[in-house]
């Protein structure tokens, strides 16, 4: 007879909650920042610490003095030195760095949170949720820097790239600082300007997305009903992006600046969590944490999800070595019905069902009904009333495996589809654009979601 383990499972803390909990501990290496940051008042900082073991942890963070702070940070965690110098010269073949005391880059840091939440804009998310606890605690412990923030009036600048920026990201951000900090209280500068010439004007103009800016409402209305009326015999492939960008222009003259941005804070708050690319965990296969699963069933369970989509038939087969290996699980279950998905079975209504009553606190098989009854327009009352936040779906997690995340996604989608309120569709849609996803997800997200806002339009104009 084979003796079980008893021993205790030691619990490894995740690289991110090792940042949370444990970063501080760690003792300062090296710090690194941009030659230019009080000039540019844009700061790449760069901070890192050793652990016993030799290697280092590193977070970065892009600092913009001039308007919103930390606009970006993540970490690379417990690599050797020679991968952190590697990251240094990487970094100086783009920009020039110079050696800093960590105080300096310490208050470049909290100067730039502090500006820009005296304008109600918000860090990063992962320097809300993970980096900002690799740094020191901002207390008296820290020598206090006067660092310069704003323009040379000490006014907020949004220095945007009309290459790269967005119609919709600009208004929103334009429509926040009327907001809070006044009219004529801010500055726009386009970084695109610096060194170009005048008679650059007219080719920027003639941009088909300047175009549609420039276009009346009606105007921007009937091109999209030609558009998309023509797109089934249409051979132009740039035609659907000529779609996407009219549908871009209509949204913003069809909306409430302040709503969106609204809807956008709350959307983004409700979406911020950590995804995880490749860590299969106990609670995406339907697991308790403390549950020891064998790596072969992890491995079997990405294998079938990936292959429902590449080799049905392998998926099929690999579905029943699981099963072999871990029973009949949730995860199981939920595969199961993917494929029945994808075969357009009859069965699988009646078997996302079962499984539905069977896992009821297995959240994918609850977003997938939950997607079915909005696709469907079968939402009851007492369905349309719930928030469907993170912590209803996914209670006590702090982090979601990316099919986890897509899924909620999708359902998400659906739903502020569903509910036809074009502020919280162009406001979902921004939150999906800017949003930092996984490249697992976002273009399949982004992309079907862009053709819920384009199928609003045909219905809103009643066209087709």
């Amino acid at each position: 007879m084979v003796k079980k383990n008893s021993g205790k499972v030691v619990q490894m803390l995740s690289p991110a909650n090792y940042i949370r909990t444990k970063g501080r501990t760690l003792p300062l290496y090296e710090c690194w920042i941009n030659t230019d940051w009080e000039e540019v008042k844009q700061a790449s900082c760069i901070v890192s610490r050793r652990h016993s073991n030799g290697n280092v942890t590193y977070c970065f963070y892009l600092v913009d003095l001039l308007c919103f702070g930390v606009k970006f940070s993540h970490f690379v965690f417990n690599v050797p030195i020679s991968q952190f110098k590697d990251f240094l010269a990487q970094t100086e073949e783009e920009i020039s760095l110079e050696p800093a005391d960590y105080v300096v880059v310490h208050n470049v840091i909290h100067a730039g949170v502090e500006y820009a939440e005296e304008y109600e804009i918000k860090p990063d998310k992962d320097f809300t949720s993970i980096t900002q606890y690799f740094l020191e605690e901002d207390n008296d412990d820290i020598e206090l820097m006067e660092i310069e923030c704003g323009g040379d009036d000490g006014l907020p600048v949004y220095l945007y790239s009309s290459s790269t920026t967005s119609a919709q990201e600009k208004d929103r951000i334009i429509a926040h600082l009327e907001r809070t900090a006044g009219p004529d209280n801010y500055t726009l500068m386009d970084e695109d300007d610096f060194g170009e010439e005048d008679d650059h004007f007219e080719d920027d103009f003639d941009d088909e997305e300047e175009i549609y800016t420039q276009n009346t409402f009606e105007q921007n209305r009937e091109i999209f009903s030609n558009l998309f009326m023509g797109l089934g015999d249409s051979d132009d492939p740039n035609d659907l992006i000529r779609l996407t960008k009219v549908t871009d222009a209509l949204f913003i003259e069809m909306t409430d600046n302040a709503l969106v941005e609204q809807y956008y804070d709350e959307l983004f708050d409700r979406l911020s969590i950590d995804v995880e690319s490749e860590e299969v965990t106990n609670e995406l296969l339907g697991f308790k944490p403390e549950v020891q699963i064998r790596d072969i069933v992890k491995e079997l369970f990405m294998s079938v999800f990936l292959n429902i989509h590449r080799n049905l038939k392998k998926a099929r087969k690999e579905l029943e070595l699981m099963k072999k290996e871990a029973g009949e699980i949730p995860s199981a279950a939920f595969l199961e019905v993917l494929i029945l998905q994808k075969e357009n079975s009859d069965k699988y209504a009646e078997m996302l069902q079962k499984y539905a009553r069977a896992y009821p606190d297995y959240s994918l098989i609850t977003l997938l009904m939950l997607i079915d009854i909005y696709v469907a327009g079968n939402v009851s009352e007492e369905v349309e009333n719930m928030t469907f936040d993170l912590e209803m779906l996914f209670p006590g997690r702090d982090s979601l495996h990316f099919v986890e995340m897509f899924y909620y996604l999708m359902f998400m989608s659906n739903m502020v589809d569903y509910e036809g309120n074009a502020d919280k569709i162009e406001a979902f849609y921004q939150v999906l654009v800017e949003f930092e996803l996984p490249e697992e997800i976002s273009k399949i997200v982004v992309d079907a979601f862009s053709f819920s806002r384009i199928g609003y339009l045909c219905e809103y104009f009643e066209i087709g």
